[in-house]
């Protein structure tokens, strides 16, 4: 199950993890998800190298 559309609303919802996750009035447009997939490839798409800011 993905739940990565909740993550808009709880932020939304709820300001003091807004402000805990350091976004100000910022409005949350998506997230990452981190997992391992059910299956393999042999190769992927290639992709920009992420621009990530842990906190």
């Amino acid at each position: 199950m993905l739940y990565s559309g909740y993550i808009q609303r709880i932020t939304e919802g709820w300001k003091p993890l807004k402000e805990w996750l350091g976004l100000g009035d910022t409005p949350v447009a998506c997230c990452m998800l981190i997992g391992y997939p059910a299956v393999t490839y042999k190769r992927t798409a290639p992709r920009k190298k992420a621009d990530i800011s842990w906190r």
